[in-house]
C-alpha cells in the first residue's frame, strides 16, 4: 500500500457563514488536531454519512446504561426518590440530534491541486510513525502494544494528537497535507492541514442545508438510535 492517499474530493458539516474556516486556537479536542495548537485541522470524509455519523456519536446512548441505573439500591428517603426518578426518565428519554446541527451546512469540497494524505490504514506508515520517540512514550503510557488500527480509534486522543504532531514537525515521514484514516465507523475520514506552510485550495463545490428532514440526517440519526 502506498503511503498518500489522493484526495480530490470530500464532503464536510461546517459552519452556516463559513464551512471551511477553521482555527487551531479553538481546537483541542478533536482526534487530529495539532497538540501544539499552531496548525488547524479541517476535518471530512469520503461521505456526507461517515461526517454526520462522526458528528453525532457524542449524542449516541451509552450502552448498558440502563442495567447501571438498575443495579441502583432504593431510594431510602424523599430526596434519594426524587433523584432516582430523575436518572430512569433521563435513561428512557429519547436521545435526539442535537439541534446545533442545523446551524451547519454539509459542503462537498474539491481540492485543486489534489491533496495527499499520509494514509494510517498503511501498517508501514504506522510502523515508522511508532519509532517517534513521543509515539512510542503515548503508546507505552496507554498500554498498546504497538501502532495499530485500535490504538488509533481508541479515545485517547493525546495518542493520535502526537501522530499529527511527529507529521507535521516532519519527524520520520515526508511533508504531507494531512492525514487518511479509518472512521470509527466502516469508512474512512480525513484530516487536512491549514496554516503556517500548509495552504490547501479548497473550494465549496455542493452545500445542502441540514435539516430534521434531510434524508442522510434520518438515516445517520436511525444508525445511532437517535430522533431526527
Amino acid at each position: 500500500m502506498n503511503d498518500t492517499v489522493v484526495v480530490t474530493e470530500f464532503w464536510r458539516v461546517g459552519r452556516r457563514a463559513d464551512p471551511l474556516r477553521v482555527l487551531a486556537e479553538y481546537q483541542g479536542a478533536g482526534r487530529f488536531d495539532d497538540p501544539e495548537r499552531l496548525i488547524a485541522v479541517l476535518y471530512g470524509a469520503p461521505t456526507l454519512r461517515t461526517c454526520l455519523l462522526e458528528f453525532l456519536l457524542p449524542w449516541k446512548a451509552a450502552p448498558g446504561a440502563n442495567a447501571v441505573l438498575a443495579a441502583i439500591p432504593e431510594p431510602t428517603n424523599e430526596t434519594e426518590a426524587v433523584d432516582a426518578a430523575r436518572d430512569h426518565a433521563l435513561a428512557i428519554e429519547a436521545r435526539r440530534v442535537p439541534p446545533m446541527l442545523y446551524d451547519r451546512v454539509a459542503v462537498q469540497v474539491r481540492a485543486d491541486p489534489a491533496l495527499a494524505l499520509l494514509d494510517l490504514r498503511s501498517v508501514s506508515v504506522r510502523l515508522r510513525l511508532a519509532q517517534a520517540p513521543a509515539v512510542a512514550h503515548e503508546l507505552c503510557c496507554w498500554g498498546f502494544a504497538q501502532l495499530d488500527r485500535g490504538a488509533l480509534l481508541a479515545p485517547q486522543r493525546a495518542l493520535t494528537q502526537t501522530v499529527t504532531g511527529v507529521v507535521l514537525r516532519g519527524e520520520i515521514i515526508s511533508p504531507v497535507d494531512g492525514l487518511f484514516a479509518e472512521s470509527r465507523h466502516d469508512d474512512d475520514v480525513v484530516a487536512v492541514f491549514v496554516g503556517g506552510l500548509y495552504a490547501p485550495q479548497l473550494a465549496v463545490v455542493v452545500s445542502e442545508s441540514l435539516t430534521p428532514t434531510h434524508s442522510s440526517i434520518i438515516l445517520a440519526a436511525n444508525e445511532l438510535g437517535l430522533a431526527p
